[in-house]
C-alpha cells in the first residue's frame, strides 16, 4: 500500500472561438469541455502524478549508478560483493518494470 498525498491542480479555461487546444504553464485553454476533452486531461495529469511519485526512486538509483560508475572508471573494477550487485540490479529491474 502506498500512502502518500498527491495533489495536483490543473486549470481549464474554455474559448468557444478556439479551433484547437492551447497548452501554457499551469493551464490549458480548450474550445469547448467535453468527456474527451476531460479524459485527456485527466489522463496528463495521471501521468504527472505517477513519474512524481517515481521521481525519488529514480533519483536514488542514479545516484548509486554514478558511485558504481565512478567506481568501475577511478579502479578499472567494482569493489562490491556478487549478492549486493544482484540485489541493485534485482532493485532497478523492480522500479522499471513497476514504471
Amino acid at each position: 500500500m502506498v500512502d502518500l498525498d498527491f495533489f495536483e491542480e490543473y486549470r481549464i479555461e474554455t474559448d468557444d472561438k478556439l479551433q484547437k487546444v492551447i497548452e501554457k504553464n499551469n493551464y490549458v485553454i480548450i474550445p469547448q469541455i467535453d468527456s474527451s476533452m476531460l479524459r485527456i486531461v485527466m489522463l496528463n495529469i495521471g501521468q504527472f502524478v505517477a513519474l512524481y511519485y517515481y521521481k525519488v526512486p529514480t533519483n536514488e538509483l542514479i545516484t548509486s549508478s554514478k558511485h558504481y560508475i565512478l567506481e568501475f572508471e577511478q579502479h578499472g573494477k567494482l569493489r562490491v560483493s556478487k549478492t549486493n550487485l544482484i540485489k541493485y540490479i534485482g532493485k532497478v529491474l523492480n522500479v522499471k518494470n513497476s514504471m
